[in-house]
Order: C-alpha cells, then sequence, then structure tokens
C-alpha cells in the first residue's frame, strides 16, 4: 500500500482497473481549505485568461491596422512606379534632343540675322 503527503492511502491491484483511495480521519485534514484554496485559484485563473483574452483583442485590432497601412503603402509605391516607369520610357524618346536642336537653329538663325543685317547697315 502506498501512501499520499496528506496523510490519505490509495492502493491498487494488479490486473484491475480501480483504485482504492482511503482518508485517515485522525490528521488534521482539512478539504474545505483545499478546495478554498482551488477555488481562489481558479479565479485567478479565470482572470489570466480573461486579461490573456483582451490583450489578444487589443493586438488583433493593432495587426488590423498594420494591415491597413501596408495595403495603403503598397498601393501607393504601386502607383509611383508606374509613374516612374512612364516617365522613364518617355525620357528614352528624343523629344529633349529635339527639342534642344529647335532651340540652337533659333539661336543660329537669329545670330545670322543680325550678322545679315549688319552688312546690310554697312553697305547701305
Amino acid at each position: 500500500m502506498a501512501s499520499s503527503s496528506r496523510g490519505g492511502a490509495y492502493k491498487t491491484r494488479p490486473g484491475q482497473d480501480h483504485v482504492q483511495i482511503g482518508i485517515d480521519s485522525g490528521n488534521d485534514y482539512d478539504l474545505d481549505a483545499d478546495i478554498d484554496g482551488l477555488s481562489s485559484q481558479v479565479s485567478r485563473l479565470k482572470q489570466v485568461a480573461g486579461a490573456i483574452h483582451e490583450e489578444q483583442n487589443v493586438q488583433n485590432g493593432i495587426l488590423s491596422n498594420l494591415e491597413e497601412t501596408m495595403e495603403q503603402a503598397r498601393l501607393g509605391l504601386s502607383t509611383t512606379m508606374k509613374r516612374l516607369s512612364r516617365t522613364i520610357q518617355g525620357s528614352k524618346s528624343n523629344h529633349l534632343l529635339y527639342l534642344l536642336l529647335f532651340a540652337v537653329g533659333v539661336m543660329a538663325a537669329l545670330w545670322l540675322l543680325t550678322k545679315a543685317y549688319r552688312i546690310v547697315r554697312w553697305v547701305v
């Protein structure tokens, strides 16, 4: 027979599926105090579980806001990349070169006209 730490005893028989428990009544063993202790521990566990649930709700809200913010940032970045791509494609064309050549041609034509005007004025 084996003995528990609280003054009770239990015994098992080989080949049987049940355990026989006996409690010594001579010891100062207070079940009510143990039940009250367990009840207070269960109450504390219930409070901890409620606090964990509240924290989980707060964390889920934060994660949802973060996901929305990341989605908005991704969309903004996608739009910016499309604009940048269009700008790069547009800069590959020769529009700026043609504009620069036109400006140089206009300046050369004005220079030639002023030289021709000075020559005509000097001759006349």
